[in-house]
């Protein structure tokens, strides 16, 4: 019984992985790009939003060093 308990939780970490890629979800929107590119929305008013934040407070070396001590950055 403990044998078939591991299997099948084995098998499950294995299929909730697949959602990491077909048809998971997106970021883009239906009818914009990825493997939905194709698949309209119902008629109306939509927004494609592409705005994208970033922050870093450390820029580090090849050795994963700080390169630039005070480093801060906020970009849009």
């Amino acid at each position: 019984m403990r044998r078939m308990a591991v299997v099948v939780a084995a098998v499950t970490c294995l299929t909730v992985s697949a959602f990491a890629t077909e048809m998971g979800g997106s970021a883009y929107p239906n009818g914009a790009e990825g493997i939905m590119a194709g698949a309209l929305p119902p008629p109306g008013l939509y927004l494609l939003n592409y705005t994208t934040f970033y922050s870093a407070d450390k820029f580090c070396d090849g050795n994963g060093n700080s390169a630039i001590p005070g480093f801060k950055l906020e970009a849009w």
